[in-house]
């Protein structure tokens, strides 16, 4: 008998992720609901896994996507999952890291980046690195992202709230400044442990706050999660 895949049906899609290091999680839907795809014509994914960002992205109506991931393995599942879906034309999977890329400008760059602490230790290679802050430090990842952007260019991540403190100090050297910041609550009395954040590369006034708690107190899916993702999860 065939080993069932591991993977979880959207309401358009379906990605399988048995190849990735990283599974599909809530980090991700978070931000391929959140990130802003308004005027955007031209799109990068960095370190695409299984392509979930592009797809999602693709649904909310980006023209083009280049994904980019620096395990083979991944690539092809990204590959696989864009194939099987209404998107096949829009989504271009390729095999590279961020630092060797050569693409753009890009009017949107997304990416759910590499958060663990050098020093720790995960189970596989490939969960290692894909999560290991070793292979690509966020200041690379600002630098790069503004070397394939341009003047109009938007960045948006999703990181643990210490990590995108770290980010957001660093960002101006590189050329980004923050536009809009929204604080992920797991639940109504727990503090926020992620940040969903936009950058931009022309200067901002102010920054756009606001907050998302995930689950209900009871454990539901709160009404704003459920608003904010309801054309992707099934049964919301």
């Amino acid at each position: 008998m065939e080993n069932q895949r591991s993977g979880f049906t959207f309401k358009r899609f379906h990605v399988f992720d048995d190849r990735c290091a990283m599974k599909v999680g809530t980090d991700a839907v978070l931000l391929g609901a959140w990130a802003p795809v308004v005027d955007a014509s031209s799109l990068l994914d960095i370190g695409t896994g299984c392509g979930i960002l592009s797809l999602m992205l693709a649904q909310r109506g980006a023209y083009q996507i280049d994904a980019i991931d620096m395990d083979a393995g991944a690539v092809a599942q990204a590959e696989e999952n864009a194939a099987a879906s209404p998107w096949a034309e829009k989504i271009r999977c390729m095999h590279s890291s961020l630092q060797d890329f050569q693409g753009g400008p890009y009017d949107l760059l997304v990416s759910n980046p590499p958060y663990f602490n050098p020093g720790q230790t995960l189970k596989t290679p490939e969960r290692q690195t894909a999560r290991h802050c070793g292979e690509l430090s966020h200041g690379q990842l600002l630098r790069d992202a503004a070397r394939l952007s341009h003047r109009g260019s938007r960045l948006a991540l999703i990181l643990p709230s210490d990590a995108a403190q770290r980010l957001i100090e660093a960002a101006p050297e590189t050329g980004w400044v923050l536009s809009d910041c929204c604080d992920v609550l797991p639940k109504p009395d727990r503090p926020a442990n992620r940040q969903l954040l936009c950058f931009q590369r022309t200067p901002s006034e102010s920054v756009r706050r606001s907050e998302i708690t995930v689950r209900q107190a009871d454990g539901q899916y709160s009404p704003e999660f459920i608003e904010l993702c309801r054309d992707f999860y099934l049964l919301m």
